[in-house]
């Protein structure tokens, strides 16, 4: 379940979300009601998950108000913090070999790209979608301040830089 864990929330593989819906849940529609069960007992009252991934349906929708609930009640969680906050991780041995996966989040992780990558930033989440556009969410904490950082349907990859705005 760990390698599940990590490559789901640190490399961005849909398809480990997916086994994971069936270990939780039974099945990928229960395990969206559990997500939208949760989401409401967050406080996410403008938010309707309708798959596990995140990729676009016309059926979903969130605001940034509810993505910062979430973050904010995942941070809580120090495994969860630990895993996306890794720069990458390589699995156990599988057949004769290990693989590593890169952390998807340039903000934490320096394996694509170092380009965005800030020490000042913990976990969470980034990701695109055509429909979406560029989307990251991470806790910066500069050693007196920690700051939820929520960007959603930026234009470009630069969203990365709007920790570096004074």
């Amino acid at each position: 379940v760990q390698d599940l864990l990590y490559l789901a929330f640190c490399g961005g593989c849909h398809k480990s979300i997916n086994i994971l819906s069936y270990v939780i849940a039974g099945n990928p529609a229960n395990f969206i009601t559990l997500m939208n069960t949760k989401a409401q007992e967050l406080g996410m009252n403008d938010t309707f998950y309708a798959n596990a991934t995140g990729m676009h349906s016309n059926n979903m929708h969130t605001t940034a108000r509810d993505i910062a609930k979430l973050c904010l009640a995942a941070s809580k969680n120090a495994l969860l913090m630990k895993i996306t906050t890794a720069d990458a991780y390589t699995t156990e041995k599988l057949g004769d070999r290990n693989f590593t996966f890169e952390n998807r989040n340039y903000l934490v992780g320096t394996g694509y790209t170092p380009l965005y990558y800030n020490p000042l930033c913990h976990g969470l989440s980034a990701g695109s979608t055509i429909e979406s556009g560029y989307c990251a969410a991470t806790i910066a904490d500069n050693g007196e301040l920690s700051y939820l950082c929520i960007v959603m349907g930026a234009g470009t990859s630069e969203s990365g830089r709007i920790l570096s705005y004074d």
